[in-house]
Formats: structure tokens, sequence, C-alpha cells
């Protein structure tokens, strides 16, 4: 059987080659955050493999590395990231959501997902390279598409 890495292990070392440090949420604080996705950004009130078929009123835009897009969509907003719950149940707290698009640049290809600790929004970049949006971040999505 293959020996799986964890996500957060992939996602952790590619900060420290960049010398960044987050805050990474206690099991607690991920608890209340995914209450709170759930309940503004969700058809399902409890977490369904894969989250982001049960994302509502979103826009979506396939777009091939799509987290690069992070670098301006994101730039000075707090955010939390997180991976596929059934994956890794790891988040973590970042001051300038931006840093994604170098963070990301380092990591092999994985489900995730961005949000800020109120859960008033959600982005998913998921396996088939489409970048969604919810709440907030619906218009971010479709701004995209104009471009």
């Amino acid at each position: 059987m293959e020996n799986l890495r964890s996500h957060s292990i992939e996602f952790l070392n590619a900060l420290k080659l960049l010398k960044k440090k987050p805050i990474q949420l206690s099991e607690n604080e991920n608890c209340n955050l995914l209450e709170k996705v759930l309940e503004k950004n969700i058809t399902k009130k409890k977490y369904v493999y894969p989250l982001w078929e049960y994302m509502f009123e979103f826009n979506s835009i396939k777009c091939e590395y799509g987290w690069e897009k992070f670098e301006t969509m994101l730039k000075g907003k707090e955010v939390v990231f997180f991976f596929e719950l059934d994956d890794d149940k790891s988040m973590f707290f970042l001051e300038d959501g931006s840093i994604l698009t170098e963070i990301l640049e380092h990591c092999y290809s994985f489900v995730f997902y961005v949000t800020d600790i109120r859960g008033d929004f959600l982005i998913a970049y998921n396996d088939h390279d489409y970048l969604i949006g919810t709440g907030n971040a619906k218009e971010w999505i479709e701004e995209l598409k104009c471009l």
C-alpha cells in the first residue's frame, strides 16, 4: 500500500522553506470555524465529502493553477486555509492570504479551502482545476471571469 503524505506536512514544509510561520488552529477552533462555514456557505448542516460539491449560491471558473489568483484576490486579508477534512483536519490562520500563491507553488496538488475566521466566504480549489467561491468570494470569482 502506498504511503500517503499528510497535506499539512506538505504545507508546513513549504512555509518552512519560505521562512513563514502560520498559526495552526486548535481542534476546538477548527470545530467552531467549520460550524460557521457550514452554516453560511454549505447546503448541508454537517461535513460531507467533498465539501465543494455542497457549496451554495456560488460562482466558479475552470482555471489551472487558479490559486495563483490569491496573490491579488486575498492581498491584505486574514484567512484560514484548510483541506478536505477526510484527508487532513488541520487548519492554518494566515495574516495575509496573498502568501498562499507562493506557498502553493511549493506543494503537490490537493483539494483545499480558504475562508476567513468568521466563515463569511469560502473558496475551494478542487481536483478538477475549478476555483469556486461562495459568500463574499462569489463576487471575486465573478470578477475573474471578466479578465
